[in-house]
């Protein structure tokens, strides 16, 4: 079974040398470099990806999954500000969110690839916590400051200096980092499906769609669900035409988080690989 790439593109600054460790690990064959946010190659190879399919991937998908993936994938309307004062509007509330979330990867023709779960926490400035549960677990950890990316399989953990760019980890807009939203995205609503899996029956959803100016960055554009003010959903579209879709459920906005989540420790036995 192969694993999330972290977060699949979402903290796409953090990079991930494969050559380090076990390269059957992850659906990957590039090196990004942080720094320059540059990749040498694709991501995902499309042979990789026929290969490493979750058990039932050329099943059918249900109408509820098909109708929200389908949704994220519409015309967006065309960008203006009004769109992007209406997205800062809503991630500048945040100072904190946490949440369960879903993750699923579909290929270009909308095979599920993986499905995964976990917890995640973000809070200003810069403090990730981000846990795939087994039996794919991933940590990735941040203070703000370093970022750990630990594989409990492998034993292993990776340790570097965290980027905190929204164009190289967007996930910071979770935090409330909008100073920068419209340098570094074209921001344009897109038209949301009515009973989407992500919206409750009372409520609509606000969809809005980020294109990074930068054509470097490893995914071509994302989209943020909110209802109301609350973030439901996310989509990240990479350059092969594969979609992430994260949804979240139970979440909870500005609450104290405690600190220690955004810390980590090696247990005993890991090997630690440092990049600088």
């Amino acid at each position: 079974m192969i694993k999330p790439l972290f977060l699949a593109i979402l903290f796409c600054n953090i990079g991930l040398a494969p050559a380090l460790a076990d390269e059957s690990a992850y659906p990957t064959e590039a090196l990004i470099d942080a720094g320059a946010r540059t990749v040498e190659n694709s991501t995902l190879k499309n042979s990789t990806l026929k290969n490493s399919t979750v058990e039932n991937s050329t099943a059918e998908k249900s109408p509820t999954e098909t109708n929200l993936v389908e949704a994220n994938l519409r015309e967006p309307k065309v960008a203006d500000n009004t769109a992007a004062r209406e997205l800062k509007k809503r991630l500048a509330a945040i100072t904190s969110i946490s949440a369960d979330f879903r993750q699923q990867l579909y290929s270009a023709d909308d095979y599920l690839i993986q499905d995964s779960q976990g917890r995640m926490q973000v809070s200003a400035p810069g403090k990730i916590s981000w846990v795939i549960d087994a039996p794919m677990e991933q940590w990735l950890i941040s203070d703000g400051t370093t970022l750990w990316l630990y594989d409990p399989d492998l034993e292993q953990v990776i340790i570097k200096p965290f980027d905190q760019d929204i164009a190289a980890a967007p996930a910071l807009l979770l935090s409330g980092s909008v100073s920068e939203l419209s340098e570094v995205f074209d921001v344009s609503e897109v038209v949301a499906a009515e009973n989407s899996a992500a919206q409750s029956p009372t409520t609509s959803i606000r969809r809005f769609k980020l294109s990074p100016r930068d054509n470097q960055t490893l995914y071509e554009y994302l989209t943020f669900d909110f209802e109301a003010f609350k973030p439901v959903a996310i989509v990240i579209a990479d350059s092969l035409d594969q979609r992430t879709l994260i949804t979240f459920s139970n979440v909870l906005i500005n609450e104290t988080v405690d600190p220690s989540v955004y810390s980590f420790t090696p247990p005993p036995g890991t090997d630690v690989i440092r990049s600088e």
